[in-house]
């Protein structure tokens, strides 16, 4: 009787009214479609959102979008050589989807231009609109590049203070080997150039420190397995409790 009284509702709680979590899945780079691999971590993070609200958490579902790096960059050069330019590189992008492109961006933009204007483009008519035929909203999209602008310098210096960073063979490490990694690992490169650990430090600094999530939850893919350790480790480092965060893969 009282399954039929509360029909959908039969189950739910308040039990997390007070916890706000953060549910970030997909995220798949801006460089091409969306794979099947990626449809499957998309439901899993759904399924587990709703779940969560029946419980009464405040939940925020998220797409983290690396629209910054080597990979625009690559992007962009792949879009410059199916505009005709003569570019020698064999880690380019390939696809039906890079021609389709290349006809929509100004030939005059350089590489880095056409870069960005290509990840805008996949996400808007490749990504989204996927997303929308699987029944998958986002509250946030998230733009790495907005971690640059931001709390940068902030979180560089935290962990410049620390005894877990170093400087070595012109590049900025983090000794997360003390941490439980199984080696240490580069922040930023010798070039100049931030590394996406770091990124993901700056992310994570973002969702605890600043928009004070109670709990994180990380869905990925297999690939993804042995960069768990480091991320973790690294949060250890900018006094973020290891379990706030975990981690699906």
């Amino acid at each position: 009787e009282e399954i039929i009284k509360k029909k959908n509702k039969y189950g739910n709680s308040n039990f997390g009214k007070d916890c706000k979590i953060q549910i970030e899945f997909i995220s798949a780079n801006p460089t091409g479609p969306l794979t099947i691999g990626n449809g499957r971590g998309g439901f899993y993070g759904d399924v587990l959102a709703n779940i969560l609200e029946t419980q009464g958490y405040k939940v925020t579902r998220e797409y983290y979008i690396n629209d910054r790096g080597s990979q625009i960059s690559t992007l962009g050069r792949s879009i410059k050589k199916a505009q005709g330019e003569n570019i020698a590189d064999d880690e380019l992008y390939k696809g039906e989807y890079i021609n389709e492109l290349a006809d929509k961006i100004d030939k005059n933009l350089n590489a880095d231009e056409a870069g960005q204007k290509a990840a805008d483009l996949i996400l808007k008519n490749y990504i989204k609109p996927v997303l929308g035929k699987l029944g998958i909203k986002f509250d946030v999209w998230f733009s790495e590049k907005t971690l640059y602008t931001s709390n940068y310098q902030k979180v560089l210096s935290q962990l410049m203070a620390s005894d877990f960073v170093y400087e070595a063979y012109g590049a900025t490490w983090m000794k997360t080997s003390k941490l439980g990694d199984n080696e240490d690992r580069v922040l930023i490169k010798k070039d100049g150039n931030e590394t996406y650990f770091l990124s993901d430090i700056l992310y994570n600094f973002d969702k605890f420190n600043i928009r004070k999530f109670s709990k994180a939850i990380d869905i990925w893919g297999a690939d993804h397995h042995g960069y768990a350790p480091r991320l973790q480790a690294a949060l250890k480092a900018i006094g973020i409790p290891e379990e706030n965060l975990d981690i699906v893969i």
